[in-house]
C-alpha cells in the first residue's frame, strides 16, 4: 500500500484475505480511494455488513463507536467521509475561506519585497 496511507491492516471478508490501510486523522483521501478499490476489486464494494468487525476492522475506535448504529456499509462510509471532510457545503465554505486567505497573501502591484537584512552585514561579497 501507498506510503503516505497509514499502517496496514490485514482485513478478513468472509474467505478472503485483503490487506487495508488503517484510517487515520490524516489520511481519509488515500484511504478511501484504497479501501473502495480493494472492496471493488474483490466485488465486495455493494456487500451488505454482516459482521462490523469484519468490515471495520481499519478503522480507529473512536470512529468505529461512531458508525456502530449503522446497519449498511453506504450509510457506515457516509458517516466517516462527513467526519474526514464534512458536507459538500463545508467543504465549499472551507474553499472559499482558503481563496480568500490566498487573494490577501498575493502580492499587489504598487508592492516590492525589501531584504530584511541589515545594512552593515557582510554578505560575503567585499572578498
Amino acid at each position: 500500500m501507498a506510503g503516505n496511507a497509514g499502517p496496514s491492516m490485514v482485513c478478513e471478508q468472509g474467505n478472503i484475505t485483503l490487506q487495508c490501510p488503517k484510517l487515520t486523522e490524516t489520511n481519509y483521501p488515500s484511504w478511501s480511494i484504497l479501501v473502495e478499490t480493494v472492496l471493488r476489486a474483490h466485488g465486495l464494494w455493494k456487500t451488505k455488513l454482516h459482521h462490523k468487525s469484519d468490515n471495520l476492522s481499519t478503522l480507529p475506535e473512536d470512529v468505529l463507536l461512531q458508525v456502530a448504529k449503522y446497519k449498511n456499509a453506504e450509510e457506515v462510509w457516509e458517516s466517516i467521509r462527513i467526519r474526514y471532510l464534512g458536507t459538500d457545503w463545508v467543504q465549499k465554505a472551507r474553499l472559499q475561506i482558503l481563496r480568500g486567505d490566498l487573494e490577501r497573501l498575493k502580492m499587489k502591484d504598487n508592492e516590492t519585497v525589501t531584504p530584511r537584512f541589515p545594512d552593515n552585514y557582510d554578505y560575503g561579497l567585499n572578498n
